[in-house]
């Protein structure tokens, strides 16, 4: 996984994450924003994002972190600003 670049990465994961993030430290954090949660969660977006690199990918990664990010609507605020979830994958 590690020669495919951040734009493979967006393509694999399209319709499941809004945004795709290379960090500073070398990690991607993958995020998806949400207003009402219909009985997702943290962990089943971490699940899904997991089961695509599974998928397409032969490399190893571990998640870093999962979690839910929740703040209140502003019309017009990046998902990073919104509520959302997020998952940190390290390379490995």
């Amino acid at each position: 996984m590690k020669t495919n670049t951040l734009k493979n990465l967006k393509s694999s994961v399209e319709y499941h994450a809004d945004v795709v993030t290379k960090l500073k430290n070398g990690n991607y954090i993958f995020r998806r924003g949400f207003f009402y949660r219909n009985g997702s969660s943290a962990e089943t977006f971490k699940d899904d994002i997991v089961g695509l690199l599974k998928s397409k990918f032969s490399g190893v990664f571990e998640v870093v972190e999962f979690k839910e990010t929740w703040k209140a609507f502003s019309g017009r605020s990046s998902v990073a600003n919104s509520s959302h979830w997020s998952v940190e994958i390290k390379v490995l």
